[in-house]
């Protein structure tokens, strides 16, 4: 494995962004993420940073971990999808530049990490935009703020965002033969003391059982499309109160790298960051710090939060294999 390592440091005059500053962070620079675990296969995705010449690319990397802010925690959850966002919301909405967090997904994905904990006990008849309710009523109550994405050119029943578009495809990966020990390896990195295998065979079991139910749990017509693709856009607007839930992306995805941020507090500066790149190239973020604060607030048991998390990180793993060719830059970005 091929690690670089150096620390961060804001601008000092706050030329990325303007307002707060944080906390410096220790950054590794990864390699090319298919590298780092076996069955390169997995990656069957068409985002690559191979269409990027190397000399842009080696520059942006370098760029990436100056491009880290304070994250708005009562700003609507944001995907880890790299693309800027136009000035107006989905629906006309204007909107502000809050910097929630980034999870893959945004609030949805988070409820099928829920679900998949709870396979065994789906009720007869609920729906996946059932459960996206219920958790925004979790949210509600424990204070955090949810949300998601469309862009502008999504058709027919896709909303535009990846992690929520592909579900199907995510279960499938996650099912398949060499997923284990692959993602044994991004696991370990990420969830560290935590991770236990047998945590994380026991929740492909559950995610087993969910996909042999997927037809109707996420609504699948005749014609094999899915309608819960666009009911949790729908969904996330209408339970929404004061604020605009859902961001709007524009254009084609240009990510060169996926971070992984472990700084609580911390957010990546999406839009600051392709703008400063001439729009040319993009960076995932995944600020899986919060999936950790979540799992406090939802879960009074140290098994369950285990269990959350590591769902959590199956989930963004295999996402990025249905999502990317693997050629991504894995960055860690941890407390100094």
């Amino acid at each position: 494995m091929n690690t670089k390592s150096n620390t961060e440091s804001m601008g000092e005059n706050g030329e990325h962004r303007e307002g707060k500053r944080i906390e410096r962070a220790e950054i590794k620079m990864l390699g090319p993420i298919s590298y780092i675990a076996p069955h390169e296969g997995l990656w069957t995705g068409s985002i690559s940073r191979k269409a990027h010449q190397s000399e842009r690319v080696t520059g942006a990397l370098q760029e990436i971990p100056h491009y880290f802010v304070m994250a708005d925690t009562d700003a609507p959850e944001r995907c880890i999808d790299g693309r800027p966002k136009v000035k107006k919301g989905a629906r006309g909405h204007l909107q502000e530049m809050h910097l929630g967090p980034q999870t893959p997904g945004g609030t949805p994905a988070m409820t099928l990490a829920y679900r998949i904990m709870n396979a065994g006990t789906l009720p007869e008849g609920k729906k996946f935009c059932d459960d996206l309710k219920d958790t925004i009523g979790l949210c509600k109550k424990h204070g955090i703020s949810f949300g998601g994405h469309i862009d502008d050119h999504n058709h027919g029943f896709n909303c535009g965002c990846g992690a929520i578009d592909k579900i199907p495809e995510i279960f499938k990966k996650i099912l398949e033969p060499e997923f284990k020990e692959s993602a044994s390896v991004y696991l370990k990195a990420i969830l560290g003391e935590r991770f236990d295998a047998d945590v994380m065979q026991s929740l492909i079991g559950r995610a087993d059982e969910l996909n042999a139910q997927n037809g109707n749990y996420l609504e699948q017509t005749a014609d094999g499309d899915y309608l819960f693709r666009k009911k949790v856009i729908e969904t996330l607007e209408t339970e929404a109160t004061n604020v605009q839930p859902v961001e709007e992306l524009i254009g084609d995805h240009r990510e060169i790298a996926l971070v992984v941020n472990l700084v609580p507090g911390s957010t990546f500066d999406r839009d600051a960051f392709t703008k400063a790149q001439g729009s040319e190239v993009q960076a995932f973020n995944y600020d899986f710090w919060v999936s950790e604060d979540f799992a406090n607030k939802l879960f009074k048991s140290e098994k369950k939060r285990t269990e959350f998390l590591t769902i959590r990180a199956m989930l963004g793993i295999a996402t990025a294999m249905v999502l990317t060719d693997g050629s991504m830059e894995l960055i860690l970005r941890t407390k100094k």
